[in-house]
């Protein structure tokens, strides 16, 4: 575990960090950093995950479960009462009446910790004037007392990378989230400018970067995961997008925010030295260059209105699957419910290499218990078993479409 201090700026970077003993003390040593053990314990306490889709973190679609688990454990051990775990998942899981917050185990998380959870999209809001548009932002993300931030490390047709600053779109509500995207007739530097001029308007006070299975390729939701180990911590998001852009082998000058956050002087001068002393981890795969064009042409707000508007042909299987096949649209939707009543261990499979109760949130010691009531059913031990030793009663429903990623990158060697 590594400590970079500036004037204006602290930083945490633990890499390696896969067990859940590393992810638990990373966890912890960043919270105590912070000064959120300062505050006064009937504090609002607003902790926001990346939870853009239904894509579990394990397979690099959204906050991993064990880093949200260890942040609220950590709250709960230090008499803190008032707990908010909150974020507005995209407009295409709000226009689909999807429940993210349920479909990830986070509902049950909050449940077993006493805590609220609170969807933006559907939240009481305060306008705000952004580069001339007006726009809703949930209005705990401007009031809380402490604002915790945990975003996930993902490649982003749109944006080139998705890490702190661009999670604060999370916080707009419901439809809110496009105005802060392209207009038909908008120049793309003014998409960037509207999510750095969001960031001088929200500021959390703590940033918790997820990077144990990042997203490379034609992500936020399109790519394909990548094991990493790596978690960040500090108070300057400016400063940690730029050093996970360079730990994943993307000079930062080459994300457009980035490299206009640098021409307005946001990011301190006292970093350049650590920035540049950084070697990257590994290189990820940047999103392809046809996916890019398409996302600048067909993710304008005049052809998201459009899909809406015909929900009747956009809807439709075929045309479902032919809008995800050339990456118009990035998740498929599937209205089937994740059902599991049962979790069991297939002995005969099982070598003990742990990686199920590594992946587990509530470190379940999966090969001796097998099942245990408090079990979230998130899925995790299954998707991380390389030998096929988890075996499940029910039925995966809207995860199945997501499990080809499993094969594909995540038990494969970094």
């Amino acid at each position: 575990m590594e400590y970079f201090k500036g004037k204006s700026f602290w930083l945490i970077k633990s890499f390696p960090c896969n067990s859940r003993y590393d992810i638990r003390r990373t966890v912890f040593n960043i919270l105590k950093r912070s000064n959120v053990v300062n505050q006064d314990k009937d504090s609002m306490i607003l902790v926001k995950p990346n939870l853009n889709n239904d894509i579990p973190g394990i397979l690099g679609g959204t906050t991993d479960l064990r880093i949200l688990f260890d942040v609220l454990f950590f709250l709960k051990q230090n008499g803190f009462k008032n707990v908010i775990i909150g974020d507005g998942p995209n407009v295409g899981m709000f226009h689909s009446k999807i429940d993210v917050f349920c479909r990830l185990g986070i509902t049950k998380i909050a449940d077993n910790f006493g805590y609220e959870i609170l969807d933006f999209n559907n939240a009481d809001y305060k306008e705000i004037n952004l580069l001339g548009r007006r726009i809703r932002v949930a209005r705990i993300c401007l009031e809380s007392d402490f604002f915790i931030n945990l975003p996930k490390i993902k490649t982003h047709t749109e944006a080139l990378l998705s890490i702190c600053l661009k999670n604060m779109i999370g916080c707009l509500v419901g439809y809110d989230k496009r105005k802060i995207h392209l207009n038909f007739f908008d120049s793309r530097i003014d998409f960037f400018n509207r999510i750095i001029e969001l960031n001088k308007i929200l500021m959390p006070d703590l940033h918790i970067v997820d990077g144990l299975v990042i997203m490379e390729g034609d992500g936020p939701s399109a790519g394909t995961p990548r094991r990493l180990g790596l978690i960040l911590g500090g108070n300057n998001p400016f400063v940690l997008d730029s050093v996970c852009s360079k730990l994943i082998g993307i000079n930062p000058l080459d994300v457009p925010y980035l490299r206009l956050a640098f021409e307005k002087n946001l990011i301190p001068k006292d970093s350049f030295k650590m920035l540049f002393t950084l070697k990257p981890l590994i290189n990820i795969r940047v999103p392809r260059i046809m996916s890019r064009i398409l996302a600048n042409v067909f993710l304008r707000n005049f052809f998201i209105r459009l899909r809406y508007k015909m929900d009747f042909i956009f809807s439709n299987k075929v045309i479902d699957y032919l809008l995800v096949k050339t990456k118009i649209r990035q998740e498929q939707f599937s209205k089937k419910e994740l059902v599991v009543k049962r979790i069991f261990l297939k002995e005969q499979n099982c070598n003990n290499c742990r990686l199920c109760i590594n992946s587990c949130p509530l470190n379940i010691d999966i090969p001796n218990l097998v099942f245990v009531e408090d079990c979230l059913k998130c899925m995790y031990c299954f998707i991380s078993c390389p030998h096929n030793a988890i075996s499940y009663d029910g039925q995966l429903g809207f995860l199945e479409n997501y499990l080809t990623r499993v094969t594909k990158c995540i038990h494969k060697k970094k």
